[in-house]
């Protein structure tokens, strides 16, 4: 499953980036997982560090642009 990544952002919402990571990891241990925090808080960031999950802030970023973003950095086949 080396070819797939995951990307996904986050805005505000660290329990449930959290909880989504916990459960497709649990499923998928070998997918590449990006994420983009749209929030202006630390806490999500700092599940983020801890996870040793690549991520990127995008301060009050809007959906679909960093959804965008987050694809120009899949250097997966899906």
């Amino acid at each position: 499953m080396n070819d797939i990544t995951l990307i996904t952002c986050s805005y505000n919402t660290p329990s449930v980036t959290s909880n989504m990571l916990k459960s497709f990891t649990l499923l998928h241990s070998e997918c590449n997982i990006l994420v983009a925090d749209n929030s202006s808080n630390n806490e999500t960031e700092k599940i983020l560090k801890d996870s040793k999950i690549p991520y990127f802030r995008n301060d009050g970023g809007l959906h679909g642009p960093t959804v965008d973003l987050l694809l120009q950095k899949v250097s997966t086949k899906y």
